[in-house]
């Protein structure tokens, strides 16, 4: 399966990787993440944000599974400096998931070569 990262804290990305991973693997470790108790099942609401500018801030994580006839989605909201173990936990289930086989494809702070 095919695992991909994208991170973007503000309006640019700062981070990108890809990698192939078991299928096995992946669905553990995509089970693992849906058991964490900080992850919420669906689309995060952004309906008390719908007027503002925070709607797109509304969650920290957002997970799809692409795996069956419909996606399956999954979220988070958290200060990822909390001392809250739940947060912690998902954290490192999450930093597991994409560091199985995952290359950078746009690291942060490294220049393109020119044109």
């Amino acid at each position: 399966m095919r695992v991909n990262s994208l991170v973007m804290p503000h309006a640019r990305i700062t981070g990108k990787a890809t990698g192939l991973v078991s299928a096995a693997k992946a669905s553990a470790l995509l089970d693992e993440l849906a058991a964490s108790p900080a992850i919420h099942t669906g689309i995060p609401s952004t309906a008390a944000h719908s007027a503002s500018a925070d709607a797109e801030f509304s969650y920290r994580l957002l997970l799809a599974i692409l795996d069956g006839p419909e996606p399956r989605y999954f979220h988070a909201t958290f200060n990822e400096h909390s001392a809250d173990a739940d947060i912690e936990d998902l954290l490192t289930r999450v930093n597991r998931l994409l560091g199985a086989a995952s290359t950078r494809t746009y690291p942060l702070g490294e220049k393109a070569d020119p044109p």
